[in-house]
């Protein structure tokens, strides 16, 4: 199927994660359809700032998903039509009536998605003309390169890479020289995850992310930088709270912020939006599983450790119930509540702090 010189939609989904899992494929679509004009329809403000900095981006349309009122809908829907484009790509996850109507009431013919096992009437799907079946054995990434491979006739590539724009450490070396941090063993902790969508139910206790901050800076003399945005403040202050070796990092740009975590030796996080920046920066990760699939979402590329407690009903958010999701069967998340402190830090792969520290962008 030829796009030769088409005018191209990328529906991607909302979460920073899902962004950066959505770039591959971009890449691919430029591979494909040299001579495209791609544009993303970003629906959150991260989302934008990041697609801004993509060079194979030719547009970035905002759209504020959390709280649209229905004229700023029908101005969505307008400037869509306006834009004449050949074809969408719906990218996974998307099983979401919104994800499925606007390319169709923006009369774009080409509408390329998945057909999901679930929610088939609900989720509106019947208005994507151009579908392929989830893979129950692929991840995010993967399905996303799957649908491009479909879509133009290629196949799919076999060096896969995650890249971060524009990563500001000329801030980041400033704000360690501020606070007298430079050249010191630096670990990011992340705490928590989006409230949105059920998504707060993928953090690890807090109290148990402290005792492990306090590991880290007792055993291996590490300093915890602990990240978060503007609503985690208190969840950040109750991980650093007496320990003098822990700094709670204030609310900041992306670009910025993602130059702090790649000035860390290590990035210990839920399955955030900020773990897959830490391994898009080339941080390595241990990274804390619960409701959510590592075999979906797992930080990309190598050199990352993977902690989840055994539980028949984990994970509880699979590839067959996308767009479904049902509360959590025990009703306590044990899984992560039951997941032990000393289990996480001995999953922990960092080097001796013998090691010089990684400082960067001199």
């Amino acid at each position: 199927m030829s796009f030769r010189q088409s005018k191209i939609l990328i529906v991607c989904p909302i979460g920073l994660g899902n962004y950066l899992m959505v770039c591959p494929s971009v890449y691919q679509l430029t591979q494909a359809c040299p001579e495209a004009e791609l544009h993303l329809l970003s629906l959150k403000p991260v989302i934008t700032q990041l697609a801004q900095k993509n060079p194979h981006l030719s547009k970035v349309i905002n759209f504020n998903a959390d709280q649209p009122g229905m004229k700023d809908i029908w101005q969505l829907i307008t400037t869509l039509r306006l834009e004449k484009y050949d074809a969408s790509f719906t990218f996974f996850p998307s099983n979401n009536w919104r994800y499925n109507l606007i390319p169709f009431v923006s009369c774009i013919p080409k509408r390329f998605a998945f057909s999901y096992r679930t929610a088939k009437f609900t989720s509106l799907s019947i208005f994507q003309n151009r579908k392929i079946d989830v893979s129950e054995t692929m991840g995010d990434v993967e399905q996303n390169l799957n649908l491009v491979a479909y879509a133009s006739g290629t196949e799919e590539p076999q060096n896969i890479t995650i890249d971060f724009p524009a990563v500001n450490q000329t801030g980041a070396l400033a704000y360690l020289r501020h606070h007298d941090l430079l050249g010191k063993n630096l670990v990011g902790i992340h705490p928590g995850s989006s409230k949105a969508r059920g998504m707060i139910h993928k953090r690890w206790p807090a109290e148990k992310f402290a005792i492990l901050a306090k590991l880290l800076t007792k055993r291996n003399h590490f300093h915890v930088l602990v990240f978060g945005e503007e609503e985690e403040k208190a969840l950040k202050a109750q991980v650093v709270r007496g320990n003098a070796e822990a700094t709670c990092v204030e609310s900041m740009d992306i670009f910025k912020t993602a130059g702090l975590i790649q000035q860390c030796r290590h990035f210990v996080s839920n399955d955030s939006g900020l773990m897959h920046v830490a391994a898009a920066v080339g941080t390595s990760c241990t990274a804390i599983f619960g409701p959510s699939d590592e075999q979906r979402t797992a930080p990309w590329g190598n050199g990352h450790t993977i902690i989840s407690k055994s539980r028949d009903c984990r994970p509880c958010w699979r590839i067959d119930n996308v767009g479904s999701r049902k509360d959590c069967p025990d009703n306590g998340i044990s899984c992560l509540k039951d997941l032990k402190v000393e289990a996480v830090y001995k999953g922990i792969r960092i080097d001796s702090d013998a090691k010089p520290p990684r400082v960067k962008g001199k």
